[in-house]
């Protein structure tokens, strides 16, 4: 702005000068005309090189003014190419951290579905080994039922045929001797259906489904202690029952009937009618989830040389004579809804202890 007004000042002055020098060259003032006209020309010069002077800059200010808004422009495209390349690399990142999140979910997934495959193998197996190791012992037991039931069933048959040879001969000589061999002839044929209705039973156990219903422990013992009460021993015994836990149950009724009753036959069946106090003690709780039923006797006992096989069908537990039954019924009704049945002592007193669900969640179907 200065450089222009100076320059304006200047062009008014170049034209006085001028004008005074044509004046006094009119005049004859050659002297005065000649140094105004060395003002004029010294003036111009400097108004023409002001001038480019002034173009100069502006042209310097302009190159200076273009190169820094490239510089400018550059420095914005460098820092825009520099944000889309944080924004890549931070889309890179986020996606590398989400497929890493991803592979350890998966990697996670697939180590537990290996895990859940696996402990489904490992239960198949122990299933697939359990069913083959019932498959063996009903094995063994079908074979001991055949070898057995066809010992038990021929030798009483036999002697029914025997005593009616005889008593054909006999009857015709004495006929008084004919009751005789009837009560005889009645005693083979009570102990062949008694053998014949065990067998009848396990088949039952073993093939009728489970039905799980509500009912009291306690009717349940009152019923079967009713089914001895016909028996001749039965005043002689003293049978207390003990119940600590008398609430609903909710399992199958029948199975812990045949299960107790096969029990409390062998206590009435074989007491000792020499002991000062003959009894038979049920004592009823409950262990968690499981109700317990503790029998005790002071009879004659087991065995200890049938003690591991009391449970096996056809091992009779003493040396009087028994059909080696009853306690297998009971293991096999026990097997039937998730219980069990032990031995806990074999004599003064015996002592079997029977354990099942308080509560049987569904049918289950454990027969073999």
């Amino acid at each position: 702005k200065e450089l222009a007004e100076e320059v304006s000042s200047k062009r008014a002055a170049l034209e006085a000068y001028d004008q005074l020098a044509r004046l006094y060259e009119k005049q004859g003032m050659l002297e005065l005309s000649l140094h105004y006209k060395n003002e004029y020309i010294e003036t111009k010069d400097f108004i023409f090189n002001e001038k480019l002077s002034y173009n100069l800059k502006k042209i310097q200010l302009d190159a200076a003014r273009k190169q820094s808004q490239e510089i400018i422009n550059k420095k914005d495209e460098q820092i825009k190419r520099s944000q889309t390349i944080s924004i890549l690399i931070a889309l890179i990142t986020i996606m590398v951290l989400a497929i890493t999140v991803l592979l350890y979910f998966l990697f996670k997934i697939n180590r537990a579905a290996k895990t859940r495959l696996q402990r489904e193998v490992n239960q198949a197996t122990i299933s697939l080994r359990k069913t083959n190791d019932s498959l063996v012992q009903s094995q063994r037991e079908y074979d001991s039922l055949i070898y057995r039931t066809s010992h038990d069933i021929k030798g009483p048959l036999a002697t029914l045929l025997g005593l009616t040879n005889i008593a054909k001969i006999d009857v015709v000589l004495n006929p008084n001797s004919a009751i005789d061999y009837l009560e005889k002839i009645e005693v083979t044929a009570d102990g062949l259906n008694n053998v014949l209705s065990g067998l009848i039973r396990v088949n039952e156990i073993r093939n009728r489904p489970v039905f799980v219903s509500p009912f009291k422990l306690n009717d349940v013992i009152t019923k079967v202690l009713r089914e001895f009460k016909n028996m001749t021993q039965y005043p002689l015994i003293k049978v207390s029952v003990m119940l600590s836990y008398e609430d609903v149950i909710m399992n199958d009724k029948s199975f812990i009937e045949e299960t107790l009753r096969s029990v409390l036959l062998n206590a009435f069946k074989y007491f000792n009618s020499h002991a000062s106090n003959p009894h038979i003690n049920i004592a009823v709780s409950l262990s968690r989830t499981d109700i317990i039923i503790d029998v005790q006797d002071n009879g004659y006992g087991i065995e200890p040389s049938v003690a591991d096989r009391i449970f096996d069908l056809f091992v009779v537990g003493s040396e009087r004579h028994g059909s080696g039954i009853g306690l297998f019924l009971a293991k096999s009704s026990m097997e039937r809804i998730e219980g069990s049945i032990k031995l806990i002592k074999m004599i003064d007193p015996t002592y079997f202890r029977i354990q099942f669900p308080l509560e049987l969640s569904s049918p289950v179907d454990n027969n073999s």
